[in-house]
């Protein structure tokens, strides 16, 4: 059993409990119960701000060892290849064109517009397509394009010459 315990109030009335004290802040041992031993615990060497930063530092480490063992390659290289693709492939039929335009400004010839403006809309979606990467819609089109060009040459020709 464990021991009595007053309890006095501020009104002057007292009373006796077993159990904890109503206003103590250390709760009382029964007596059957050992005295509690006090243990060492061990000190923390680290807080939680070291141990955030050491993350961080960690983290930051393994972001540059993957830079440096891979580093990121740049899509700009094959844009530049796909482009040099595209003007070597479109080459025939856009000097015709830009002759063409040079000619037409100059004469001012609004015979065949419609056929001209026909020609310049298949250039650009071949154009398109190749820059997309529709490399074998593009060749298509401008070999068609080269066939077309060639036709109107003769066309030429064969006025200038009546």
């Amino acid at each position: 059993m464990q021991r009595p315990i007053l309890h006095q109030h501020a009104n002057g009335s007292s009373h006796y409990t077993y159990c904890c004290g109503e206003e103590d802040r250390q709760p009382y041992r029964f007596e059957w119960q050992r005295p509690r031993q006090h243990v060492a615990r061990p000190r923390r060497t680290k807080s939680g701000w070291a141990l955030l930063v050491s993350g961080f530092g960690v983290a930051t480490a393994m972001f540059w060892a993957t830079i440096l063992v891979s580093p990121p390659t740049s899509e700009a290289t094959a844009a530049l290849t796909a482009s040099a693709w595209c003007s070597e492939m479109e080459r025939p039929v856009r000097l015709w064109l830009d002759r063409e335009v040079q000619h037409r400004t100059q004469v001012g010839n609004v015979i065949g517009q419609e056929n001209f403006h026909q020609l310049l809309l298949w250039y650009r979606s071949a154009h398109a397509q190749c820059v997309a990467g529709d490399a074998r819609s593009a060749d298509g089109n401008l070999k068609a394009l080269e066939r077309m060009v060639a036709e109107v040459a003769v066309r030429r020709v064969l006025a200038d010459e009546d």
